[in-house]
């Protein structure tokens, strides 16, 4: 899928996890993604700070914290970027390859 130009590949990976799976936990991005979950909670702060994603403290049963992440707004727009530059470059291609065949 495609990338914007200077996103890092980290970035648009979890960009792509959070849009398909929101309120997910960071081990199950992590686990999702294949990164240690020391990367990816380094990742999803940096991502946090940027304005893309908004975590969320949820007490479970045992009174732990676990955090929960979710694309913002701004994360979801260009997440939408993201697939609608994919969309046209996809069809650029199909037409590239048509005229291969001919």
């Amino acid at each position: 899928m495609y990338a914007p130009p200077g996103m890092p590949r980290w970035q648009h990976r979890l960009l792509l996890d959070l849009a398909c799976n929101p309120n997910a936990t960071v081990e199950e991005i992590a686990t999702a993604c294949g990164y240690k979950l020391s990367s990816c909670v380094a990742y999803l702060n940096a991502m946090s700070r940027a304005g893309l994603i908004d975590v969320a403290h949820n007490e479970d049963d045992c009174g732990r914290l676990p955090s929960t992440y979710r694309l913002t707004d701004e994360g979801e727009a260009l997440f939408e970027e993201i697939v609608t530059a994919d969309a046209a470059l996809e069809r650029l291609s199909r037409q590239r390859r048509r005229r291969q065949r001919q």
